[in-house]
């Protein structure tokens, strides 16, 4: 396999280097046991995200590790935001998450979506990888990976993009996918499909990193 390591760029559902929505998502993975200090400050802050044309999208108290690896114990939740220049503005105005000691050791990123995240999808599964090989990626992969997804009822794409911004935390976002689903089942009938032919393989040759998975509950 020959081709230059670079940066994979932006990709919508379709596989075009556009987005159809102006949405972004704050996800912030933080220890379990700091997770009721999240939902509160979800519930103290809801007016001021609200200012901003934010919202809480979900949370859950752990994650699943799919691949790769990803600190044990771990929560997860998502903020959603309408536009990426209110988002920003609330970034720096909210005195909650923008405190430096905020949930200790957070990791916190800022992603544009690719198309607008839909309502009744409430897991969400998350590829955080460094793409060795971009051509093939972009050319190959990703269309395999918009098909199989939807072949088994899934929103594939949702987030398609190098152009992560890292808010808080020690990790470094890189190219990130995100995918929804709207339970479970579906989600380990496109990963089982996936695993049974070259998809798989071809992903993991053109590209290394973590894959985690979060079943998100919306209320508090």
């Amino acid at each position: 396999m020959s081709g230059k390591a670079e940066p994979a760029g932006d990709r919508g559902a379709k596989g075009a280097a556009t987005r159809a929505t102006e949405q972004v998502a704050i996800i912030l993975s933080y220890h379990s046991e700091l997770h009721r200090k999240f939902c509160n400050a979800c519930i103290k802050e809801a007016g001021v995200m609200k200012q901003y044309t934010g919202s809480l999208l979900g949370h859950c108290e752990t994650i699943e590790c799919i691949e790769g690896f990803w600190p044990k114990n771990q929560g997860l939740g998502v903020l959603l935001f309408e536009c990426s220049k209110e988002c920003q503005k609330w970034l720096y105005s909210d005195p909650v998450f923008r405190a430096s000691d905020f949930l200790e050791q957070v990791e916190m990123y800022c992603v544009p979506l690719s198309v607008p995240l839909p309502q009744g999808y409430a897991v969400l599964s998350i590829m955080n990888l460094d793409v060795q090989f971009k051509e093939i990626f972009n050319g190959e992969y990703l269309k395999r990976h918009e098909d199989g997804v939807r072949s088994c009822q899934g929103i594939p794409c949702v987030a398609s993009t190098d152009k992560v911004q890292k808010v808080k935390g020690m990790r470094n976002p890189k190219y990130f996918i995100v995918d929804a689903w709207k339970c479970r089942q579906d989600f380990d009938a496109w990963y089982k499909a996936e695993s049974e032919t070259d998809s798989c393989a071809l992903r993991q040759q053109t590209a290394s990193g973590e894959f985690i998975l979060a079943e998100l509950k919306r209320q508090i």
